[in-house]
């Protein structure tokens, strides 16, 4: 997060500026204006471009990154589906999303399409409703921080993270609890949306309970990914390898690494660690034809 937070910290101060400050930075005229949404945040801006220089070399040329426009734009629909569903209906969480699972459906484009209606709404009512400019800097302030790990990026191996939305939907859970007061307020005392919130609060407590023991180890962890999705992606396999490895059942480290390379023949690591524990357990030759294998 801090990565990519250092990337869209100085937009979203000038998306603040704008939204809240619009007045005070329209006063001040066009120099006025400069100083406040660019002068006074270059330090951040300089820190953004270091960030961005240095993810976009390290990360442009992997090999888990979508191809070309299309594929930039599944991987970004996609992610604001996901985050934008989980917000609402928190089931079905998973610690890691596969690259493979992320795809156009007619969910998604529903989903794209009320959220652009609604930004485009308030940002038509921008200059003449206080509504319309929270949710303009709610909307804005979400796709901003969800830019730099949207996909149009390459992120890695997986197509989203939950760990990603923290910061992002905090606006939501604001503007949630600003509604549901004022709801409050205009309605008879009634203890079913109580009921209804006490309800969801022990669903999600039990889903963190139930989360809890698949964090308990790596073992634990990567056991549950690979049999949630056994084919999509190769990283937690051998992550699940490395984790039989060292708790020294060395059988099922093979039998994981082997699984790995089947599903994504072109990763090294596999193969060097396939090798590494064929050589721990004093044979040389598979070891040797492990790696010759990899480089054929």
């Amino acid at each position: 997060m801090s990565k990519s937070m250092a990337v869209s910290l100085p937009l979203s101060l000038m998306l603040f500026d704008v939204c809240l400050r619009r007045q005070q930075v329209t006063e001040q005229g066009v120099a006025g204006a400069i100083k406040v949404l660019f002068i006074e945040k270059l330090p951040f801006i300089l820190i953004m471009l270091i960030a961005m220089a240095v993810t976009l070399a390290t990360q442009s040329a992997s090999e888990y990154a979508p191809v070309g426009f299309v594929g930039r734009l599944t991987f970004f629909v996609a992610g604001i589906e996901h985050y934008a569903i989980s917000f609402v209906l928190p089931i079905g969480l998973s610690p890691f999303y596969p690259a493979a699972i992320a795809g156009i459906n007619g969910l998604g484009v529903l989903t794209l399409l009320l959220f652009g209606s609604l930004l485009a709404w308030s940002l038509f009512r921008l200059a003449n409703s206080r509504i319309a400019q929270a949710v303009s800097l709610v909307l804005l302030f979400f796709l901003l921080s969800l830019a730099p790990v949207s996909g149009l990026v390459p992120i890695g191996e997986h197509a989203f993270a939950d760990r990603y939305s923290y910061i992002p939907l905090v606006g939501f859970y604001g503007m949630a609890g600003y509604l549901w007061a004022c709801w409050q307020q205009g309605v008879p005392r009634n203890p079913l949306p109580v009921l209804a919130l006490l309800v969801c609060c022990s669903l999600l407590s039990l889903q963190s309970a139930r989360y809890k023991q698949v964090w308990r180890n790596d073992l634990d962890f990567w056991s549950t990914i690979v049999e949630e999705f056994p084919t999509q992606a190769a990283m937690p396999i051998d992550n699940l390898a490395n984790a039989h490895a060292v708790a020294g059942d060395y059988e099922r480290a093979i039998s994981s690494y082997r699984r790995s390379i089947a599903v994504q023949p072109s990763q090294a690591l596999p193969y060097i660690n396939l090798a590494g524990i064929y050589d721990f357990t004093d044979k040389s030759e598979q070891a040797l034809a492990v790696l010759n294998e990899g480089l054929g």
